[in-house]
């Protein structure tokens, strides 16, 4: 094989881990980071501790804008304003005034971090299938490239 061949394979085969590398990202930034799994306190409803005022968001294009990146400020009921901002999911253009829940400690202390308290949910389906098949992508397809031996034009004669 002529080092052109090797070269045209190699660069295949990083393709392929980028491309796959790049959906595995994607369905985890999209499916999930943001959303809500549970509530945090321990009889099953989420206690409001504050409301976002100030949002603004922009597409967040390292995901194709499938997700908004907003910064905002939270206003807690005694008057605390503290700052939030979210890489994906976590609020919209449209969430003025939204809910917000402070997260917890492990003791159960009110930490100053927060996320929406009535949040969208993890997509499981989506980021399992999107998730291990990027993998997948990135770790067979390389392997599959790489190994498949070029075939040799018969000589003439």
């Amino acid at each position: 094989m002529t080092a052109r061949g090797k070269r045209s394979r190699r660069l295949r085969a990083l393709g392929l881990f980028l491309v796959g590398a790049y959906c595995a990202f994607f369905s985890f930034v999209v499916f999930s980071v943001g959303r809500e799994s549970e509530p945090y306190s321990g009889d099953g409803s989420r206690e409001v501790d504050g409301r976002a005022q100030g949002v603004t968001c922009s597409r967040n294009w390292l995901v194709l804008g499938a997700t908004w990146s907003c910064e905002a400020t939270v206003v807690t009921p005694d008057g605390g304003r503290h700052r939030f901002a979210s890489f994906a999911n976590s609020l919209s253009p449209a969430d003025e005034g939204a809910e917000m829940t402070a997260d917890r400690t492990r003791s159960g202390k009110k930490a100053t971090t927060f996320h929406r308290t009535n949040g969208p949910t993890v997509n499981t389906l989506g980021m399992v299938v999107g998730g291990f098949g990027g993998v997948g992508l990135a770790i067979i397809g390389p392997i599959v490239v790489l190994a498949r031996k070029r075939e040799d034009a018969p000589s003439p004669g």
